[in-house]
């Protein structure tokens, strides 16, 4: 779907009738968003733009208000984050948090200072 005919159905399911300023405003941010992040996000459907699948979630809201809640949630509180983005937070975490976390149960449980690093990793109990 081409952008204009995406941006006129969000325009219809949130009964957009005049474009005042702040709305022209937050549909240029969306499409913004859109372009550069959610159009290349893994899981949404290959030639279905972000602004489409946003409109029909919408949809299932029965009032305007409800609608402007859920697109103020989506433009202010939600985040994405690709498979590449998720993968680098596992291995940060992995090596920040989990491998430490492991370490200090070992060293406890085998009465072992801390700072014996490569002793510890190198246990069965660590592996």
């Amino acid at each position: 779907m081409k952008d204009s005919l995406a941006d006129a159905l969000l325009g219809q399911v949130m009964e957009w009738d005049d474009l005042d300023p702040p709305t022209v405003e937050s549909l240029r941010r969306m499409q913004v968003l859109a372009r550069h992040k959610y159009d290349y996000y893994e899981r949404f459907r290959p030639g279905r733009k972000f602004i489409e699948s946003l409109a029909d979630w919408l949809r299932q809201f029965e009032t305007v208000e409800e609608r402007e809640a859920a697109l103020a949630f989506v433009q202010n509180k939600l985040i994405f984050i690709s498979n590449e983005e998720m993968e680098q937070l596992v291995r940060i975490l992995y090596q920040k948090v989990i491998r430490p976390t492991i370490r200090e149960h070992v060293a406890r449980k085998c009465r072992l200072p801390a700072w014996a690093i490569s002793k510890i990793e190198n246990m069965s109990e660590y592996s």
